[in-house]
Protein backbone atom coordinates (compact mmCIF):
# COMPACT_ATOMS: atom_id res chain seq x y z
CA UNK A 1 0.00 0.00 0.00
CA UNK A 2 2.78 2.46 0.90
CA UNK A 3 4.62 1.69 -2.31
CA UNK A 4 1.42 2.33 -4.32
CA UNK A 5 0.86 5.60 -2.44
CA UNK A 6 4.41 6.76 -3.12
CA UNK A 7 4.09 5.79 -6.78
CA UNK A 8 0.75 7.66 -7.04
CA UNK A 9 2.31 10.70 -5.35
CA UNK A 10 5.15 10.90 -7.88
CA UNK A 11 2.84 10.16 -10.79
CA UNK A 12 0.43 12.90 -9.66
CA UNK A 13 3.27 15.34 -9.10
CA UNK A 14 4.69 14.63 -12.55
CA UNK A 15 1.23 15.07 -14.07
CA UNK A 16 0.54 18.36 -12.31
CA UNK A 17 3.95 19.75 -13.29
CA UNK A 18 3.30 18.74 -16.89
CA UNK A 19 -0.14 20.36 -16.88
CA UNK A 20 1.17 23.46 -15.09
CA UNK A 21 3.75 23.84 -17.81
CA UNK A 22 0.97 23.54 -20.41
CA UNK A 23 -1.14 26.17 -18.67
CA UNK A 24 1.90 28.47 -18.38
CA UNK A 25 2.53 28.00 -22.10
CA UNK A 26 -1.09 29.00 -22.79
CA UNK A 27 -0.60 32.15 -20.72
CA UNK A 28 2.67 32.88 -22.54
CA UNK A 29 0.79 32.61 -25.85
CA UNK A 30 -1.53 35.35 -24.61
CA UNK A 31 1.51 37.50 -23.78
CA UNK A 32 2.79 36.93 -27.32
CA UNK A 33 -0.55 38.15 -28.65
CA UNK A 34 -0.09 41.36 -26.70
CA UNK A 35 3.25 41.97 -28.40
CA UNK A 36 1.51 41.52 -31.74
CA UNK A 37 -1.19 44.00 -30.69
CA UNK A 38 1.46 46.55 -29.69
CA UNK A 39 3.20 46.17 -33.05
CA UNK A 40 -0.13 46.50 -34.84
CA UNK A 41 -0.84 49.73 -32.95
CA UNK A 42 2.51 51.14 -34.02
CA UNK A 43 1.80 50.17 -37.62
CA UNK A 44 -1.54 51.95 -37.23
CA UNK A 45 0.32 55.17 -36.52
CA UNK A 46 2.22 54.79 -39.77
CA UNK A 47 -1.01 54.17 -41.70
CA UNK A 48 -2.56 57.27 -40.14
CA UNK A 49 0.41 59.34 -41.24
CA UNK A 50 0.23 57.92 -44.77
CA UNK A 51 -3.52 58.51 -44.94
CA UNK A 52 -3.01 62.07 -43.74
CA UNK A 53 -0.18 62.59 -46.22
CA UNK A 54 -2.44 61.46 -49.03
CA UNK A 55 -4.99 64.07 -48.00
CA UNK A 56 -2.31 66.74 -47.70
CA UNK A 57 -0.99 65.95 -51.15
CA UNK A 58 -4.41 66.91 -52.47
CA UNK A 59 -4.42 70.03 -50.30
CA UNK A 60 -7.22 68.88 -48.01
CA UNK A 61 -6.49 69.42 -44.34
CA UNK A 62 -9.72 67.79 -43.13
CA UNK A 63 -8.54 64.46 -44.55
CA UNK A 64 -5.48 64.58 -42.30
CA UNK A 65 -7.52 65.50 -39.23
CA UNK A 66 -10.14 62.86 -39.97
CA UNK A 67 -7.47 60.18 -40.41
CA UNK A 68 -5.89 61.03 -37.06
CA UNK A 69 -9.26 61.18 -35.27
CA UNK A 70 -10.40 57.82 -36.66
CA UNK A 71 -7.09 56.16 -35.88
CA UNK A 72 -7.15 57.57 -32.35
CA UNK A 73 -10.64 56.18 -31.78
CA UNK A 74 -9.60 52.87 -33.27
CA UNK A 75 -6.55 52.65 -30.95
CA UNK A 76 -8.75 53.17 -27.89
CA UNK A 77 -11.42 50.68 -28.96
CA UNK A 78 -8.92 48.03 -29.99
CA UNK A 79 -7.00 48.44 -26.73
CA UNK A 80 -10.17 48.09 -24.64
CA UNK A 81 -11.33 45.08 -26.63
CA UNK A 82 -7.96 43.28 -26.62
CA UNK A 83 -7.12 43.94 -22.97
CA UNK A 84 -10.58 42.79 -21.84
CA UNK A 85 -10.37 39.52 -23.71
CA UNK A 86 -6.75 38.86 -22.72
CA UNK A 87 -7.65 39.37 -19.05
CA UNK A 88 -10.70 37.13 -19.45
CA UNK A 89 -8.63 34.43 -21.12
CA UNK A 90 -6.04 34.54 -18.30
CA UNK A 91 -8.81 34.30 -15.67
CA UNK A 92 -10.28 31.32 -17.53
CA UNK A 93 -6.90 29.59 -17.72
CA UNK A 94 -6.28 30.17 -14.00
CA UNK A 95 -9.76 28.93 -13.09
CA UNK A 96 -9.28 25.78 -15.15
CA UNK A 97 -5.90 25.27 -13.50
CA UNK A 98 -7.44 25.63 -10.03
CA UNK A 99 -10.20 23.16 -10.90
CA UNK A 100 -7.65 20.79 -12.36
CA UNK A 101 -5.41 20.85 -9.28
CA UNK A 102 -8.31 20.12 -6.93
CA UNK A 103 -8.34 16.56 -8.28
CA UNK A 104 -4.78 15.99 -7.00
CA UNK A 105 -5.59 15.35 -3.36
CA UNK A 106 -2.36 13.38 -2.87
CA UNK A 107 -0.29 16.53 -3.23
CA UNK A 108 -0.14 18.95 -0.33
CA UNK A 109 -1.52 22.47 -0.78
CA UNK A 110 1.98 23.90 -0.28
CA UNK A 111 3.35 21.69 -3.04
CA UNK A 112 0.59 22.79 -5.40
CA UNK A 113 1.27 26.42 -4.48
CA UNK A 114 4.98 25.97 -5.19
CA UNK A 115 4.28 24.43 -8.58
CA UNK A 116 1.87 27.27 -9.38
CA UNK A 117 4.43 29.84 -8.28
CA UNK A 118 7.14 28.34 -10.49
CA UNK A 119 5.11 27.84 -13.66
CA UNK A 120 1.91 29.86 -13.63
CA UNK A 121 2.63 33.03 -11.64
CA UNK A 122 5.65 34.09 -13.70
CA UNK A 123 3.67 33.77 -16.92
CA UNK A 124 0.81 35.73 -15.41
CA UNK A 125 3.20 38.52 -14.37
CA UNK A 126 4.56 38.67 -17.93
CA UNK A 127 1.05 39.19 -19.26
CA UNK A 128 0.42 41.93 -16.69
CA UNK A 129 3.68 43.66 -17.68
CA UNK A 130 2.82 43.46 -21.38
CA UNK A 131 -0.65 44.84 -20.65
CA UNK A 132 0.98 47.82 -18.93
CA UNK A 133 3.27 48.36 -21.92
CA UNK A 134 0.31 48.03 -24.29
CA UNK A 135 -1.60 50.61 -22.23
CA UNK A 136 1.35 53.02 -22.27
CA UNK A 137 1.81 52.62 -26.03
CA UNK A 138 -1.90 53.22 -26.62
CA UNK A 139 -1.97 56.30 -24.39
CA UNK A 140 1.18 57.63 -26.09
CA UNK A 141 -0.32 57.11 -29.53
CA UNK A 142 -3.54 58.85 -28.50
CA UNK A 143 -1.57 61.82 -27.15
CA UNK A 144 0.49 61.92 -30.35
CA UNK A 145 -2.66 61.79 -32.48
CA UNK A 146 -4.19 64.61 -30.40
CA UNK A 147 -1.06 66.72 -30.89
CA UNK A 148 -1.19 66.06 -34.64
CA UNK A 149 -4.86 67.06 -34.72
CA UNK A 150 -4.27 70.28 -32.79
CA UNK A 151 -1.21 71.20 -34.85
CA UNK A 152 -3.00 70.30 -38.07
CA UNK A 153 -6.04 72.36 -37.13
CA UNK A 154 -4.11 75.51 -36.20
CA UNK A 155 -1.29 75.60 -38.73
CA UNK A 156 -1.72 78.18 -41.49
CA UNK A 157 -2.96 76.94 -44.85
CA UNK A 158 0.38 77.63 -46.50
CA UNK A 159 1.78 74.48 -44.81
CA UNK A 160 -0.89 72.35 -46.47
CA UNK A 161 -0.53 73.49 -50.04
CA UNK A 162 2.17 72.77 -52.54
Amino acid sequence: YIQDSIKKFFTDRKEIVKESHKFATDIKAEADKLITYINTSLIGLVTAIFAGSLGLSKGERWFLLLAFCLHGIAFVLIFLFNSYFIKKKIRDILNIYEEYTISFVVLAKEELDDIKKIYIDSSEKNVENYLKIYKRVTISLIILMFIFIVVGAYLPDKYFTL
